[in-house]
């Protein structure tokens, strides 16, 4: 004859505790693929854009590199010109020449800090047990400084048309200083072009390094990831002492069901559009279309 023990442990009630077991589970495998598989595709983006944000910083630094060497060409026209010309507007066009060559100055150094900053922010990143960092401010700052170089590209492309302009006036009625200012005018539209492409290089390393620093984070997103699934595999433990509990006559049959796992419970810990589309997945419901990016700055 059954105990009182016996007559109070109801199968449907372990049944029932017990049934989302399996889908929880599934749920978790899923995620710990995911995130081996996602593991080794940031790796793969991270070590490719890194390259690129590399080869674009030394293409902007040449070409600013080039823009100073036309720039200081010309002013040493200009100024051999202001001994023998001393005219007002000459001088003039010197000091703006001056001004350039500033501005240049300010786009090297900006593409250094640029590069700089993402290298560090993906050194930071993959090192093992780093805390998580704001990767999003980071993307502003690199767009940031890489709007501050285009700015000054453009600040140096105008300067030098405003130039050019001037001096073709200057020398409008000057049939002998024409002569002398070809070679400075032909220095100063190749000045232009260089300024032209060190704008166009730096909106593309924008989008390189603003790229790139999505991809350093997936350490940080593995780690959370992680953390996720102990979670998960800690509630599935936590389910199986209380059914165990409950069949042992000390836990209560209110308290088991109000403490049993859901899978839906899951959902509401995912914080990427792809921890949400491996759950779809799992649970056989229909994932939503890929319209967020496959790494989120968060």
């Amino acid at each position: 004859m059954p105990t009182l023990l016996q007559q109070q442990v109801r199968g449907d009630v372990v049944a029932g505790a017990l049934a989302p077991v399996v889908s929880y589970c599934d749920v978790i495998d899923g995620h710990l693929h995911d995130v081996i598989d996602q593991t080794g595709e940031a790796a793969r983006a991270i070590v490719e854009q890194l390259g690129e944000v590399d080869s674009l910083a030394d293409v902007i630094t040449g070409d600013a590199e080039r823009l100073a060497g036309m720039l200081h060409r010309a002013l040493g026209e200009l100024e051999s010109v202001r001994h023998t010309r001393r005219d007002q507007q000459i001088r003039t066009l010197v000091e703006q020449m001056r001004e350039l060559n500033q501005l240049v100055t300010g786009i090297e150094e900006t593409s250094r800090v640029t590069n700089t900053l993402a290298l560090a922010t993906m050194v930071s990143a993959v090192r093992a047990g780093f805390p998580a960092i704001d990767f999003s401010a980071v993307a502003d700052e690199v767009r940031e400084l890489a709007r501050q170089s285009a700015e000054a590209a453009r600040g140096v492309g105008s300067g030098i048309a405003d130039i050019t302009a001037r001096l073709d006036s200057i020398l409008a009625d000057d049939q002998a200083g024409k002569g002398r200012f070809e070679a400075l005018t032909e220095t100063l539209e190749d000045a232009v072009i260089a300024a032209r492409q060190v704008q166009r290089d730096s909106g593309a390393l924008t989008v390189e390094t603003a790229g790139a620093v999505g991809h350093a984070q997936f350490q940080d997103i593995s780690r959370q990831m992680l953390e996720h699934v102990a979670g998960a595999v800690g509630d599935v433990c936590r389910q199986a002492e209380d059914v165990t509990a409950y069949t042992r006559g000390d836990l209560a049959e209110g308290e088991l069901r109000a403490r049993a796992i859901k899978v839906e419970d899951l959902r509401a810990k995912h914080v990427m559009s792809r921890q949400r589309s491996t759950h779809a997945q799992q649970t056989g419901q229909e994932a939503q279309s890929a319209t967020e990016p496959l790494i989120e700055l968060f």
